[in-house]
């Protein structure tokens, strides 16, 4: 008995040559978003360089982006957005790409961004560097 071949989209991520925990995750979503026209969301900066380099008609975002959406941040309102933010950072250890971190920063704010590992240390160290400024 043969078995079904592989969908279009499963094909094409396992061409991506991805690799990694989530390196699959990536790809497969890359993958779909090409063969149906889509957005892929994807918040890492090797999986952001493929998408540009093999595939740049493809749109791509990043959770910040739809976090920083107009109807979000609407939606959640300042407090909400910024615990929102901090639970997907601590909880869910989101990656930031480094065009929206002074976004992030902003929106939670100096002294939470110190405490986010999951954020640049760049980002963390900012905090430590303006207290020894102050002291």
């Amino acid at each position: 008995m043969r078995s079904a071949p592989p969908a279009a989209s499963a094909t094409r991520a396992q061409n991506l040559g991805t690799r990694g925990t989530n390196g699959f995750v990536e790809a497969a979503t890359i993958a779909y978003a090409f063969e149906h026209g889509g957005m892929a969301i994807i918040d890492e900066k090797k999986a952001n360089r493929i998408c540009s380099e093999r595939f740049p008609a493809l749109r791509v975002g990043s959770t910040v982006d739809i976090f920083a959406h107009s109807r979000v941040v609407e939606a959640l309102g300042a407090p909400g957005l910024a615990q929102a933010l901090l639970n997907a950072l601590h909880l869910a250890r989101m990656r930031v790409l480094p065009h929206h971190v002074d976004w992030v920063v902003a929106v939670i704010g100096q002294e939470q961004a110190a405490l986010c590992s999951s954020l640049p240390r760049s980002a963390r160290s900012a905090k430590t560097e303006a207290m020894k400024e102050n002291a």
